[in-house]
């Protein structure tokens, strides 16, 4: 079947997926201890009590799991997550269940009697004759046909939610208008190829870069500290007034400081190593205390000041070090500070740069304009509009930083889709990257096919008893109807999954 090939293509790559993340999952719940409220929808609760629904949930998604090919991580720190993902996915379709039979409950339905026989009847079905058998009716203990009869009711009731809201075999329920299946079924399918070259924070010059540091020399001169660190003032204020006064000796201090202590800012040999000014800013932002620390002279100790957690006493070593800006070495440290504190400086570089191009590509041609300004030109494949790179359209092309980066974007979406064949968006700024774009190609909307339309119309009435592999997974297909039911309630404030408090 193409359905069982999909999920299980889905789950052979749900361990790659795990192993990613190391959420240590430690399963609290059991037929022991207090009764929790794992989970609640509308004042109704999930226990963790043996008869819970949750277990009985938890051995159905496990099983469905296992049949369709998936594989449990083999090492501890991922497979205990994926034990506390199970557990989850078996909560949430547990409340998804509970949600249901309360709604229809309180419209008022109730299963007739004729439905539950016709139920129960299936249940005590002799396998070689296919027809009901009064022998296996009758060897059944009636603890098990009240559980079959109150187990058939609830099905029934979810049955009746889903039918309402979705519908059947076109009847009631969920019915899309005469335009809105054509309009999904052709959305996006006209599509472009675009020719585009990036302008990245690389491509900001280096003689800029020295312009920036030379106009702001003071943050780049260079501090040569000591420094003893403590968990709390008073221990820090002690040994500062033992220093001042002789008693002990710096270095001696800085040897028998507490080695639980962890500053990551200090080498092992107690050496400040973030120490250019522009660091210390950020070290030591009160201002008296940083004023205080630049204005030691050398071989001067500090009183204390907070540093991040911690509290501190410096020793100056030696003389700062004005800056040199033809030292490649601080060159970097400029590009670093610009790129974290002066973003905009390079940014508006960069765009600049790019209407320059855009400018010489006009005149002569985009091939041309690539060599002028050395950029590397990139070709896409054809895509369509799909803001958020919907499953349910056509997806965006994979491997391209450009699509990573616009997949929810209006703007660039909307700038790209209304040029014609030759012309130039404007740039646009993504991940600190500039993009210069015009189209190479456009690929006009192919006429929408009939079966496009009724599978459309046809996924909206559509109800998988599998949705919990999706759940589980994240890879599973699921159609869009009840992916958003499913949202809707998971997400409603009547729901409340409490897991996560008995997860440690």
């Amino acid at each position: 079947m193409k359905t069982s090939k999909v999920i299980t293509t889905a789950l052979a790559t749900v361990v790659l997926v795990l192993a990613a993340i190391a959420f240590i999952w430690v399963p609290a719940m059991g037929s022991t201890g207090s009764v929790k409220d794992l989970g609640v929808w509308d004042s109704k609760s999930i226990t963790n009590e043996p008869a819970s629904p949750y277990y009985s949930k938890l051995q159905y998604v496990q099983r469905l799991f296992d049949a369709f090919g998936g594989t449990v991580p083999n090492d501890e720190a991922t497979r205990e997550y994926f034990n506390y993902q199970l557990s989850n996915t078996a909560l949430s379709s547990s409340i998804i269940d509970l949600a249901m039979e309360t709604e229809v409950e309180k419209m008022g339905y109730t299963p007739s009697d004729r439905l539950i026989n016709i139920g129960l009847i299936s249940q005590f079905t002799d396998q070689t004759t296919g027809a009901y058998s009064q022998a296996i009716y009758d060897n059944t203990s009636e603890a098990t046909k009240l559980q079959l009869r109150n187990d058939i009711i609830s099905n029934l009731k979810r049955t009746r939610y889903i039918y309402d809201l979705l519908g059947y075999n076109g009847n009631f329920g969920l019915k899309p208008s005469s335009k809105e299946a054509p309009f999904v079924a052709e959305m996006n399918t006209e599509k472009r190829k675009l020719n585009y070259v990036s302008f990245k924070p690389i491509h900001f010059p280096v003689d800029k870069i020295r312009e920036y540091g030379e106009a702001h020399s003071d943050l780049f001169v260079k501090y040569d500290f000591s420094i003893v660190s403590f968990q709390d003032e008073n221990a820090a204020s002690s040994v500062s007034r033992e220093i001042l006064k002789g008693s002990v000796q710096f270095d001696d201090a800085l040897k028998s400081q507490d080695t639980s202590i962890t500053n990551p800012y200090v080498d092992s040999n107690g050496t400040l190593t973030n120490s250019y000014r522009k660091d210390l800013n950020s070290l030591f932002p009160n201002a008296e205390d940083l004023s205080k620390i630049i204005s030691l002279k050398v071989g001067e100790i500090s009183t204390p000041v907070k540093m991040n957690s911690l509290y501190v006493v410096l020793k100056c070593n030696s003389e700062p070090v004005q800056p040199d800006f033809q030292d490649t070495s601080l060159i970097d440290q400029v590009s670093y500070y610009m790129r974290q504190y002066e973003k905009g400086i390079i940014e508006d570089y960069l765009m600049q740069h790019a209407e320059d191009f855009i400018a010489v590509a006009k005149e002569k041609d985009f091939g041309a304009a690539c060599l002028e300004f050395m950029a590397e030109p990139t070709t896409t494949d054809f895509f369509g509009i799909n803001y958020g790179n919907s499953q349910f359209l056509n997806t965006l092309p994979e491997g391209d930083a450009l699509f990573s980066s616009i997949a929810k974007n209006e703007d660039v979406f909307t700038s790209l889709f209304t040029l014609n064949v030759g012309e130039y968006a404007k740039p646009f700024l993504l991940n600190e990257s500039v993009y210069i774009a015009t189209v190479a190609e456009i690929q006009e909307k192919a006429p929408v096919e009939e079966s496009a339309i009724s599978n459309y119309t046809a996924e909206n009435q559509n109800w998988s008893d599998y949705y919990t592999l999706a759940l589980l997974t994240g890879q599973f297909p699921m159609g869009l109807a009840q992916s958003t039911v499913i949202d809707f309630i998971l997400e409603n404030p009547k729901a409340q999954n409490n897991l996560y408090k008995y997860s440690n």
